[in-house]
């Protein structure tokens, strides 16, 4: 490009102040989405042409990855740099991501050389966008998707359509939000290039991107990925009312500091709009400290007053550069609104510089913009500093408790970082109320929402417990924050100014213990402790749904020579047979002709004082709706008893 044949020196400040945000952080430990995009990159070098096409548990429960809210560039870059590497090494990964910064900026640097008299100051406001210097150390997306994004807007004004539609559509193989690429440029070609031919190739260059991914997928695989990802949208209710309210707050806090919202501030356009809504936001939400409400409403504020600048603009000067950067702005923020659920702050940094180029644009005290980017600079180190330190504990807890372990069964009890290492130490995700026998470890993580799982009857030892703290005064993440820096589940702030608890984290041992009862009513919570596997949560009191298979330990009392089951088979239930085995051996099989109570019982022998497993097995289970459970029948109450009976009673 000419632009940057003519610009080589501020071209080299802009590399060297990339440097600066990326090389202290080169060994940056595995976090947050990174382990998803690891996981379907291995899949990719089993099978690179369905790259998501395989199942994983997620938070206690098997999805399938052809629903991950990303299509597969990220993954497949993660691929390639596993098949040189062997196996995920955080340096040299690292170096490489860094090639995306200096894309996105050099892109940046183009665009500003087009649209201001001061490329330099916006391609620094730019590099030093907090969400930026945070975010482009993971391993995540959200890179790579912003730096074919850049550039397909500089091409594109360069004049290099196909370019510009090529790298477009890399892009929406990064992210879905590449087809909001539609209306913006939609508006720039309609006003000012609508008799060029090729001008309008870009404009559908995602749409047409992801349709050919999401037409092959469908065709080889049955499956479209954007009819699964739709799907837990709705299981999980991701776009519920009062979700996405909390994701649209914490956006707009998010986008009042992309810039140090002095700079936005001082500009005083749409302030009288902004303050009183902020103001009556920040009096509605609760729970929140003093200092936490004030942070909230310059962060509102801030945020507003662009939206309201950009609102007017476009009102006022559609045709012309302002009236298309408010475009990509307010298109930009309203996608972001509808589709988001979680209000991170990396899903605005497409909007970063259509921001920093109004301001530059209508601001003449270019000074304020050069201290708002020193300050924007400072806070972006500090919380990029603060996540190090967050991640990088739960590197050291897997490496410390390595040789505690030895060869023991290892169950993973967490999400993010944690999980990946200790997945790398041999460690598997739990499932939602799974049984662990006696001798594995399992590892969780209180901040994660720990999953629910049964220890048969066992004791739990604690062999290292961790609470985990930031020496800096910043939280992107933890427990009790009301940050909505990674996800407004939290909170709405665009960080937490505090030293709180990130995380609680602690390992513990399954230890055996002796059943105490001979007979286990369900509504009786001391009977929880035998029940190996297969029951769910106590309904009513008084019963248990059972899965396809569930496992109770028993203490065999003086005498006893039969065994009684009472049970119930719900109308909605498909299961008919019901198997016994204890210890591994058949004792009962009965078949029943349609639903209602039972008891079965059976004649038995066992040693007065042993402990006996009892297994029950079904031979249909059902799923009912808007659960993840698959059911098979009611148990009620289940043991031994002294005395002979015969057959059984509904």
């Amino acid at each position: 490009m000419s632009t940057f044949r003519r610009e080589r020196g501020p071209l080299l400040i802009v590399v060297a102040a990339v440097l600066l945000i990326r090389l202290p952080f080169l060994r940056q430990a595995v976090q947050g989405d990174d382990v998803y995009y690891i996981a379907i990159a291995r899949n990719a070098l089993v099978d690179p042409l369905h790259p998501m096409q395989m199942g994983y548990t997620f938070q206690g429960r098997r999805v399938e990855m052809s629903g991950h809210p990303h299509p597969p560039l990220n993954a497949y870059i993660l691929a390639a740099l596993l098949r040189i590497f062997g196996h995920v090494r955080e340096l040299p990964f690292h170096l490489f991501y860094m090639l995306f910064s200096l894309l996105a900026a050099a892109a940046m640097y183009c665009l500003a050389g087009r649209f201001t008299d001061h490329p330099l100051l916006a391609t620094l406001l730019f590099v030093c966008v907090p969400a930026f210097v945070v975010n482009g150390n993971s391993l995540e997306a959200d890179l790579p998707f912003l730096a074919f994004w850049m550039l397909s807007f500089a091409l594109y004004f360069e004049g290099h359509h196909l370019l510009s539609a090529g790298s477009l559509a890399v892009a929406a193989l990064g992210a879905y939000q590449a087809i909001f690429a539609v209306p913006i440029l939609a508006h720039e070609v309609w006003h000012s290039r609508r008799h060029s031919r090729t001008a309008w190739i870009p404009v559908l260059a995602a749409p047409l991107a992801l349709a050919a991914w999401q037409g092959w997928q469908r065709i080889s695989t049955g499956e479209v990925p954007a009819t699964v990802l739709a799907g837990y949208f709705q299981t999980y209710g991701l776009l519920a009312l009062v979700k996405k309210f909390h994701s649209a707050l914490a956006l707009t806090d998010h986008l009042g500091w992309m810039v140090f919202p002095i700079a936005i501030l001082a500009t005083r356009a749409g302030f009288w709009i902004g303050a009183p809504v902020a103001l009556v936001v920040t009096a509605a939400l609760s729970g929140y400290f003093w200092w936490q409400r004030l942070l909230l409403a310059v962060s509102l504020v801030a945020g507003l007053m662009l939206l309201a600048r950009w609102a007017v603009t476009l009102w006022k000067a559609r045709t012309t550069e302002d009236g298309f950067l408010a475009t990509w702005g307010l298109v930009f923020f309203a996608g972001a609104v509808a589709v988001f659920y979680a209000g991170s702050a990396r899903y605005l940094l497409p909007m970063a510089a259509p921001l920093i180029l109004t301001l530059v644009r209508g601001s003449p005290r270019t000074g304020l913009l050069w201290g708002a980017a020193a300050c924007s600079l400072v806070l972006g180190l500090a919380m990029a500093s603060a996540n190090y330190q967050y991640c990088d504990h739960y590197r050291r807890f897997a490496g410390d408790l390595r040789p505690r372990i030895g060869e023991r069964r290892l169950w993973s009890n967490a999400e993010w970082g944690l999980r990946y290492y200790l997945e790398e130490m041999g460690g598997e995700p739990l499932e939602n109320e799974q049984a662990v026998y006696a001798g594995s470890v399992v590892v969780t993580s209180e901040l994660a929402g720990p999953i629910p799982f049964f220890i048969g009857g066992g004791s739990l030892q604690e062999v290292r417990r961790a609470d985990f703290r930031s020496r800096i005064p910043i939280r992107l993440i933890g427990l009790g924050t009301r940050s909505g820096y990674s996800s407004s589940a939290l909170g709405v702030l665009p960080f937490d100014p505090d030293r709180g608890l990130l995380d609680r984290v602690k390992a513990e041992i399954v230890g055996l213990a002796e059943p105490g009862l001979s007979y286990l009513r369900m509504g009786d919570p001391e009977a929880a402790s035998q029940l190996l596997s297969g029951f769910y949560q106590i309904e009513n009191n008084a019963w248990r749904w059972m899965a396809e298979q569930a496992v109770v330990l028993l203490k065999a009392p003086d005498h006893a020579d039969r065994f009684e089951m009472t049970f119930f088979i719900p109308d909605q239930a498909s299961a008919r047979r019901v198997t016994l085995a204890l210890d591994g051996l058949l004792i009962a099989a009965q078949t029943y002709p349609a639903p209602g109570g039972y008891t079965l019982s059976v004649p038995v022998r066992v040693t007065t004082g042993s402990t006996p497993q009892l297994t029950i097995t079904v031979d249909k289970t059902f799923q009912p709706s808007n659960d993840q459970r698959r059911l098979g029948m009611v148990v009620e109450e289940l043991g031994f008893k002294i005395g002979r009976t015969s057959g059984e009673s509904p």
